[in-house]
């Protein structure tokens, strides 16, 4: 099934979905409704039970870097997220992703007795934080930094998005 959504900054009528099998779906709004406009596979994903890839956001400056996050299953007992670059107008823009692809975050317990995502919705604050969310805390890090528990011991699990316009 769908598991995210969103519309790409600089382009109000274009926007990517996620599946939980591990496709992202770029789509353009038109008088006619929603024409798809291409696919890939985001490679390590393990779908299980809740696992497979969960959501996704932009970079505040995604105009100029490109960097898409996504939050993922890696393993049976391992999640997280990734960056990489979201160029559709590249020749091969799976290409593109694969090769700019890097985990920034990996959580998980080797003693998890079920698959589980451990990063939920994702975003960034007004100083350019990413935040996200996992079912123990709220957490951020700078864009290239380590991640800190921001809301410890809030079980969340709902979305969390920054409103710049209130």
């Amino acid at each position: 099934g769908l598991t995210g959504m969103a519309f790409l900054p600089d382009r109000p009528d274009e926007f990517l979905v996620t599946t939980r099998g591990g496709e992202l779906l770029h789509y353009r709004l038109g008088a006619e409704g929603a024409e798809q406009l291409g696919a890939l596979e985001v490679p390590d994903v393990h779908v299980d039970l809740d696992c497979g890839l969960i959501s996704l956001t932009f970079a505040p400056d995604f105009a100029e870097s490109r960097h898409l996050f996504l939050g993922q299953c890696f393993s049976r007992t391992a999640s997280g997220i990734v960056r990489a670059e979201w160029r559709p107008e590249d020749a091969d823009p799976a290409a593109v992703f694969a090769d700019t692809r890097v985990r920034v975050l990996e959580v998980g317990d080797e003693d998890a007795r079920h698959p589980w995502h451990n990063v939920g919705s994702l975003g960034f604050d007004g100083e350019g934080n990413l935040v996200g969310s996992n079912d123990q805390t709220i957490f951020k890090s700078p864009y290239s930094g380590q991640p800190q528990a921001w809301v410890p011991n809030f079980a969340f699990r709902a979305g969390l998005r920054y409103l710049p316009n209130g």
